[in-house]
């Protein structure tokens, strides 16, 4: 059996993950193509984050310029930093001492930092950084919105069935990235997160299924 996908149609694909199995759908959107990652898991948000003057020694900016500092995770843990502007948010440089003091070891080393209101429908101003990984900075973090958008939405005065956030990275790396991040909640749970965005069509192939599956097939993409 040979099963020809046109380009034009909409694309389906389950990635089995370390986190559980992700949805990727893929379909064409004005003239281009747009993918968007779902995962039905449960978020983390554990206490113990770092104070405000601890991430602010990290982020080499003046504590009053940060608003709040929280955990969150989708299957990779995360600090989330939430600072006043845009301009703190470019400003900002690792101080590699004081990271290795207080976050190296912590239950996320990864920090995430961002510019924005954090309200269903908000736009996000966001870098990342995660040398535990030997990732200077990330021009978009995909598990990091993740994580943002279903803590959001966990909160007990949200009330609503979706919970959306736009989130701008990248920018500074003159690679700018825009990600659209959802959360559905159902009887006040959150029961999956979503993170998509413009994909680019770079390579095509066929995958030939062995003789000893039910069906063998050729998948032209």
């Amino acid at each position: 059996m040979k099963q020809h996908v046109r380009l034009s149609d909409p694309v389906q694909l389950i990635l089995e993950e370390n986190v559980g199995p992700v949805t990727v759908d893929v379909a064409q959107r004005n003239g281009g193509f747009h993918g968007t990652l779902t995962l039905s898991g449960e978020i983390e948000a554990p206490t113990g984050a770092p104070s405000l003057t601890e991430l602010a020694a990290v982020l080499s900016v003046e504590p009053a310029e940060v608003n709040q500092v929280f955990f969150a995770g989708v299957g990779v843990p995360i600090c989330f930093a939430q600072l006043n502007s845009n301009e703190v948010v470019d400003r900002a440089a690792i101080n590699r001492a004081a990271w290795a003091a207080t976050r190296a070891r912590a239950w996320s080393p990864h920090i995430f930092f961002f510019a924005g209101e954090l309200r269903d429908g908000g736009k996000l101003y966001a870098r990342m950084w995660a040398p535990a990984l030997g990732v200077e900075e990330d021009l978009a973090t995909g598990s990091a919105c993740a994580a943002l958008v279903g803590a959001m939405a966990s909160k007990h005065d949200f009330g609503g069935t979706a919970y959306r956030l736009s989130i701008q990275q990248g920018v500074l790396m003159g690679r700018r990235n825009e990600i659209e991040a959802e959360a559905r909640k159902s009887g006040g749970v959150v029961t999956s997160v979503s993170v998509g965005g413009a994909t680019a069509y770079i390579a095509s192939g066929d995958i030939e299924v062995p003789p000893s599956a039910l069906v063998s097939q050729t998948v032209e993409i």
